[in-house]
């Protein structure tokens, strides 16, 4: 099954120095994923982009569901 997968990344501001009122004003981005499930436990997800003819996955991405916000089965 294909899914959408919305998660929350860490980031690192381009500037190297900032002062705490600007620190404090950081959030996580939100990442959207679209791919193939190949695996899922209560810990991690992992989800390829790509899948090939011959079984085999591609771009694939291991995101640990502590940061996975939603999931949303697509429809083929």
């Amino acid at each position: 099954m294909i899914y959408q997968v919305t998660w929350q990344d860490i980031i690192r501001p381009d500037e190297t120095w900032l002062f705490e009122d600007e620190a404090k004003d950081l959030v996580p981005a939100t990442i959207v994923t679209v791919g193939w499930v190949v695996y899922k436990d209560e810990s991690n997800l992992i989800i390829a982009s790509s899948k090939g003819d011959g079984g085999q996955f591609g771009d694939i991405n291991c995101i640990p569901m502590a940061v996975v916000l939603e999931m949303k089965e697509l429809t083929n």
